[in-house]
């Protein structure tokens, strides 16, 4: 279904009733049974391409779209339905896994957990800016519903990134992985000064204090 969203079939079997058989059929499967659909779609950005037919490309992209979207409604109950609609959310242990594995990608690669990106593997997604990218506006939209209470490593270990104080997984994509953190900590940091209630504001001050000359004297070197 994923690689007929994504455009990588071909020929007869991209038509318009096929590409909306697969987008009905991943929205079923996100509605009933959302953890195990959350782990599938982390096991397709981890898995590496087929060395017996590397031709056939993995739909990485194509995940991470569909888990962004998953995030924005599988994360936390908004009080937007009705009381008599079950809605079936993403569990704490399978949200802390997301976290954990879309951060390491986003920054060091290497294993969380029952995923394991290989060296080879964890460069090469780091370079793909448009993966990152995506990637960065997860991180945001999980940070803009868990922070400050939840996930509070995310902003100090972004920032230690985006200044080199924390090495990345290779010395040939240190420009890279410094600019993928930036990029994201940027997306995190404007949802959070939009937020009215005045616990954001002071982790945003927090955040501030702790971390501004650091990123004035260090993060403009590269």
């Amino acid at each position: 279904a994923l690689r007929a969203i994504s455009g990588l079939q071909t020929g007869s079997e991209m038509t318009p009733g096929v590409i909306k058989e697969a987008e009905n059929a991943l929205l079923s499967w996100e509605n009933s049974n959302p953890t195990p659909y959350a782990h599938h779609l982390l096991e397709i950005l981890t898995s590496p391409s087929s060395p017996t037919a590397p031709e056939i490309q993995v739909p990485r992209l194509a995940a991470v779209l569909t888990m962004k979207a998953m995030v924005g409604r599988k994360w936390k109950d908004r009080g937007r339905l009705s009381k008599k609609t079950k809605l079936i959310l993403l569990d704490i242990d399978t949200k802390g896994q997301i976290r954990n594995v879309l951060l390491s990608v986003l920054t060091t690669g290497g294993a969380v957990g029952d995923y394991i990106l290989d060296r080879n593997l964890s460069i090469s997604l780091i370079r793909d800016k448009t993966l990152m990218t995506t990637i960065g506006s997860i991180l945001s939209k999980i940070g803009s519903s868990d922070l400050p209470l939840e996930f509070k490593e995310l902003v100090p270990n972004l920032i230690h990134y985006s200044i080199g104080s924390y090495a990345p997984i290779d010395h040939s994509v240190d420009v890279e992985t410094r600019f993928n953190a930036t990029n994201a900590l940027e997306f995190i940091l404007a949802d959070l000064c939009f937020k009215r209630l005045l616990i954001y504001k002071k982790y945003v001050i927090s955040i501030s204090s702790d971390y501004l000359s650091d990123l004035v004297n260090k993060g403009l070197c590269y």
